[in-house]
């Protein structure tokens, strides 16, 4: 009986710790899967109300489990891209100047704010200028500066001692206090004076100086002493380009470089580098180009069409105040072993969120904004050349008043939550039918999504996820990541990081068919078209619809081109794609609207005659640069009477646009239009078109053929 007894308590304490023992590894399970599948958040707001506050998390769920009409992002962390290098602004005078304005602890509050990765934005990527820029409050100046008539190629003048009396230097040390991490890169805006033609620092009334090529080689000794004399103020440079913005026309500190002077420049520089006659050899990256998009384009990418010159170049630096940013990928895709730098352009609200991702998407590493304080004012600032809001703020009369700027906690969805070495991950920028950007000339683009993205995985294995709204409304999207979705809301006019674990490919147990590709993309046409839809995956079967609605089992099955015709009226066409075994593809969609020619040429004509008179055209003159209005084909100089104006795009009646962003008196149209066929991932056997007094010029854009289309006006 006592032994029954015994085997009885035993067996309950059994039973007790099997139970326990299975509670806890059910809990430990579930906990491991929460973790893996818990997704944080961060917003902020163009408002104000939000700047980078963490939201309620979201979770991964079941992929189906809401609507597949719901703006969807797939994301394939199987296909990777170019690495992230860092982000950040510019340590100018002006901003120095308007830091030591403020009370030290106010100064540092700011700083650290901007740097501290872990309780602040976590920038990680300085620029500098190598003496004055436009953006100062002081006289010009470099680091060897001579009376009228003399020279020191010898450089035994020079010195920096300008950067310590005006304290650059010293935030710049205070900076990398806060992130020992921080790279430097800087950047001339114009050589000494005594190396050019002018013998003048600025482009002065001319708007010209020419850099004297007997004086390349006492240019390349002046960068080794510049990083020598800062790497013993204990800042090393990480970079330097050859010249900011060479073969630019303007009145505040330039030099103009022609593509021979640059090549020579990159050989010398490097000569110098490695040379241990003037000192130690210098590790110091150097970037060819770093000027507009379309000066690439047109005359800088030809240096590396010299085989030396291709070797010495450690990557490509854009500015992006004029070109189409698909000539970065074009960049890309000619030198894949040639890393792309975005080194300057401010950017404002969601709209310059979206134009971020859009540098991303289009290879760069890095992405650098110009000026980061200047006063409510817009002081201090002798040049001639203005600036909108900066990153930071201070009051004019009390520069303990200040404000960190949304643009600021904008860049802080990247600095803060990307390691250095993450590598961008594939994804539909938009939905499956605006994978990529179809950007205009000087910054703008024909098209702005409502929704768009970019991510990353870090070295660590987490993933970080921008997501920008640039709508008035709020909006839904999901996303799609392996055989997991989660959804989520973005306010409007605002951005979110999500940051999860990735997990293994083993937990996917199905794959999804690939997304139909719907051909053409969609736009405006006339008469009959015909669209073809296609999967990649093999087996794969394909339903649609033409009303708009979402294809189910009832909807026709794909079996070949469908004729769509209509007048003055819009076509939408949706497909999923299906195989059985595997999940369902994401929606695809595209739309057609059905114009009437004689309509298409009226509304030209009125649009012309209306940008005649409300403009004051004068022709281009012939210069060594597009920043210097030297455009290849006739272009038009308006001066604006007000700060917007609206024009047709092309003459086969494509959607108007309309110019909002403040101009300066000068602003330059080459061209009024920029068809899909220029969008990155788009065929381009389109055309594009241009306007020349009183025709349109149609150009193909891949056999170079011409036509013109006369427009009476």
């Amino acid at each position: 009986m006592v032994k029954q007894r015994i085997w009885l308590i035993a067996g309950i304490v059994i039973i007790i710790v099997a139970g326990v023992t299975a509670y806890m590894m059910m809990y430990a399970a579930d906990g491991e899967a929460k973790e893996e599948t818990d997704v944080k958040v961060w917003l902020s707001s163009a408002d104000g109300l939000f700047t980078l506050d963490p939201q309620e998390d979201v979770v991964f769920g079941q992929a189906g489990s809401t609507s597949p009409d719901m703006r969807t992002f797939l994301l394939d962390d199987a296909v990777t891209y170019q690495p992230y290098f860092g982000m950040g602004s510019s340590l100018e005078e002006s901003t120095v100047y308007n830091l030591m304005r403020m009370s030290e602890n106010h100064r540092e509050s700011v700083m650290k704010v901007l740097f501290d990765p872990k309780e602040g934005l976590g920038w990680n990527l300085m620029r500098i200028t190598l003496g004055t820029s436009d953006f100062t409050g002081r006289e010009w100046y470099s680091y060897n500066d001579n009376p009228p008539g003399g020279s020191d190629p010898e450089m035994t003048h020079f010195s920096i001692q300008k950067d310590l009396d005006y304290h650059i230097i010293p935030i710049i040390k205070q900076a990398l206090s806060y992130n020992p991490e921080m790279k430097i890169i800087a950047s001339a805006w114009s050589v000494p004076a005594w190396m050019k033609d002018s013998g003048r620092l600025d482009g002065g009334p001319a708007k010209s100086g020419k850099m004297k090529s007997e004086y390349l080689p006492a240019l390349a000794l002046y960068y080794r002493k510049t990083i020598e004399a800062y790497a013993e103020q204990g800042i090393p440079i990480y970079a330097i380009s050859l010249h900011n913005e060479p073969g630019i026309h303007v009145d505040y500190p330039m030099t103009e470089f022609s593509l021979s002077q640059q090549i020579e420049l990159l050989k010398q520089l490097k000569q110098e580098f490695s040379s241990t006659e003037h000192g130690e050899i210098i590790d110091t990256e150097v970037w060819v180009n770093e000027f507009n998009i379309y000066d690439w384009e047109q005359q800088n990418k030809r240096i590396y069409d010299d085989p030396e010159a291709y070797a010495l170049s450690d990557g490509t630096a854009f500015h992006d105040y004029w070109g189409h940013l698909s000539s970065m990928s074009d960049a890309h895709e000619a030198h894949p072993d040639k890393p792309i730098y975005m080194t300057e352009r401010s950017v404002w609200g969601t709209k310059g969120a979206d134009r971020i991702i859009q540098y991303f998407r289009n290879y760069a590493r890095s992405y650098n904004a110009w000026v980061t304080l200047l006063d409510n004012q817009g002081q201090p600032n002798v040049s001639s050349t203005g600036a909108g809001r900066t990153l930071v703020t201070i009051d004019s009369k009390d520069p303990d008043q200040y404000a960190i700027n949304f643009e600021a906690y904008m860049m802080g969805h990247f600095s803060k939550y990307l390691e250095r070495g993450a590598l961008r991950l594939d994804s539909n920028y938009y939905d499956d039918n605006y994978d990529t950007h179809i950007s205009q000339m000087n910054g703008e683009e024909e098209v702005r999504p409502e929704l768009s993205n970019i991510a990353f995985q870090n070295p660590d294995g987490t993933i970080v996820m921008i997501v920008v709204n640039n709508s008035s409304m709020a909006q839904d999207f999901r996303l799609l990541y392996k055989d997991k979705e989660f959804s989520a809301t973005l306010p409007a006019k605002s951005l979110a990081t999500y940051q999860w674990s990735a997990w293994p490919d083993g937990d996917q147990t199905q794959e999804r068919v690939k997304t139909p590709v719907i051909a053409p993309v969609g736009g405006r046409v006339f008469g009959v078209q015909s669209v073809i839809i296609t999967t990649s995956t093999e087996e794969a079967q394909i339903r649609y619809t033409l009303d708009g609605s979402i294809p189910d089992g009832n909807s026709p099955l794909y079996s070949g081109p469908i004729p769509l015709e209509g007048t003055n009226e819009t076509v939408v066409v949706k497909a999923i794609a299906f195989k059985e075994g595997a999940l369902d593809s994401v929606l695809k969609s595209a739309a057609y609207e059905f114009v009437i020619p004689s309509i298409i040429r009226d509304r030209l004509k009125r649009k012309l005659i209306w940008t005649l008179m409300t403009v004051r055209p004068s022709l281009v003159r012939k210069a060594d640069s597009i920043s210097a209005g030297l455009i290849p084909v006739i272009g038009w100089i308006i001066r604006w009477r007000s700060r917007r104006v609206d024009y047709t795009r092309s003459p086969i009646g494509l959607p108007d646009r309309t110019l909002k962003e403040p101009l300066n008196s000068e602003h330059r149209i080459q061209r009024l239009c920029q068809p899909a066929c220029r969008a990155r991932g788009i065929g381009r056997n389109g055309a594009r078109w241009r306007a020349s007094r009183s025709h349109w010029r149609r150009e193909a854009s891949c056999c170079g053929s011409t036509s013109t289309v006369p427009v009476s006006i």
